[in-house]
Formats: C-alpha cells, sequence, structure tokens
C-alpha cells in the first residue's frame, strides 16, 4: 500500500477536501496516548501538527471499536513461535489512551493468527513484536482493522507473563541460544494498573458509559494481576503507589 506524503499539513488538506472527521494525528515516536490528538475539524488538524513541530505526522482513520491485540515473538534457533492475544477492558483517557484494564484473547486457532505467522515467515522476522487491531461488532460477527505493529515490548506485556508467556525470558533466552522454558499460556488472569484503571472506571461511571459493566469487572478480583504493586519488590512498589497516588488526584480534578 502506497501511503501519501505531504510537506505541510495543508497541503493534506488541500488533496483531500472531502475527508471525514475526526482524524487522529501524531509522530512515529508517539506512545499509547501521549503525543496522540484526536482532531475534529481542519484548524485543530493544523494546530495538532504545530505541537508536534509538524515532524514526522502520521494522520490516521479514527476507528471506533474495541481495541485488542495479538502479541508475538519468533526465532530460527532455537526454534520459537508463539502468539498472546488480549482485549481492552478500559483506557486512559477514557477517549483513547493506554488501557489500564485487559483481559486474555485465544488466538490460538484465529485466522488473523495464522495470518500474522505467515508474514512474520516471511520477513524472516526475530524478536517480538504487538499487532494492534480495532475489533468492530457486526450483527453477523466481528470484523478486525489493523491499526499498526509495534516491534517492542508493549504496555500489556505483564498480563501475558501472568499467564504463562514470559515473552522477555524467551527473547533473552533465544537471543543466547539457550533452552527454552515451557509455555503454559494460560489465558484465564486478567491484568490491571490499579490507580489508573480506578481513575478510568470513576471517569467511565461519571461519564455514564457501561456503568454496571465497568462496575462489576472493577470489582472482580478474581484471577487478577496487579501491574503496579508487587510485594515481593517493596521499595518499587512504595515509588510507584506514591507516583500514581500524586497522579490521581491530580488528575481527577481537571475536566475530562
Amino acid at each position: 500500500i502506497e501511503i501519501e506524503d505531504y510537506s505541510i499539513p495543508q497541503e493534506f488538506l488541500k488533496a483531500n477536501e472531502k475527508i471525514s472527521y475526526p482524524l487522529i494525528v501524531k509522530t512515529r515516536r508517539s506512545t499509547s496516548s501521549v503525543g496522540v490528538y484526536r482532531v475534529k475539524s481542519p484548524d485543530e488538524l493544523i494546530s495538532a501538527c504545530e505541537k508536534l513541530d509538524n515532524q514526522d505526522i502520521i494522520i490516521q482513520e479514527n476507528i471506533v471499536g474495541r481495541g485488542v491485540g495479538i502479541s508475538s515473538i519468533r526465532w530460527d534457533n532455537p526454534e520459537l513461535l508463539q502468539h498472546f492475544g488480549h482485549k481492552r477492558v478500559r483506557e486512559y483517557p477514557i477517549s483513547g489512551g493506554a488501557s489500564t484494564s485487559r483481559e486474555p484473547w485465544d488466538v490460538d486457532s484465529h485466522p488473523i493468527a495464522k495470518g500474522l505467522t505467515d508474514i512474520l515467515h516471511l520477513l524472516n522476522w526475530h524478536g517480538v513484536v504487538m499487532f494492534e487491531l480495532k475489533e468492530i461488532n457486526l450483527q453477523d460477527g466481528f470484523e478486525y482493522k489493523f491499526l499498526e505493529a509495534n516491534p517492542r515490548f508493549w504496555g500489556s506485556v505483564p498480563l501475558a507473563m501472568a499467564n504463562g508467556v514470559n515473552f522477555p525470558v524467551l527473547l533473552c533466552r533465544a537471543a543466547l541460544g539457550k533452552d527454552l522454558p515451557e509455555i503454559h499460556n494460560s489465558k484465564d488472569i486478567r491484568a490491571r494498573i490499579l490507580f489508573s484503571d480506578s481513575l478510568s472506571c470513576l471517569l467511565n461511571v461519571h461519564h455514564g458509559r457501561r456503568i454496571l459493566y465497568n462496575l462489576f469487572d472493577y470489582f472482580n478480583f478474581r484471577k487478577l494481576y496487579l501491574d503496579d504493586i508487587d510485594f515481593s519488590d517493596m521499595p518499587g512498589t512504595r515509588k510507584i503507589t506514591g507516583q500514581m497516588v500524586s497522579e490521581f488526584f491530580s488528575r481527577i480534578t481537571k475536566k475530562q
């Protein structure tokens, strides 16, 4: 697929006069919700590009749907190919940002995973990568639209680790040519970032978004892993807890 390139946002607007809004504006260096703008007009698009210094700008269609991902690792010697799927439950900011609560998604026999396997083999890929998609609920099933591929470790790595797919260990041992540990991939443990997810849940309820669903999920602590709390590492947990509490109270007072 050939992607059009423009030197300034005005050129993009002139060539795409009938484009529909909202659009997503970000740079190639953007991660999660950092450096990402959702614009609703040409003026907002130009303003967002200026805030990003008009450097390496990417303009994307705003696709409405549930965020899902398939994390993968491939290596040749030792032979290694593993996928792990997840679906987003909540995000912060709630308008679209980093996931704060996630659940496993069984992709072992999913046709998308087969297609991604073919892509990894075609590229002779060595390493980790996370494919991000949007899941659109149709009357006769689901449709999936590809967003991007991140060739690095991703924010939902703790969810995969909690379910027995330790991507960092697999990558390190594969790169060193060592034997690989057994992979369990239990697919039954959920994960969340406690403090940012608490903020996300409160804001979702405040704005009337799937109130019963969000409350039921938030207070379901069965088979739940917390990304930001580790009682075996209390100094780190105290530090991140202090940061999260400070951020929690500073953001909850802001208008979302």
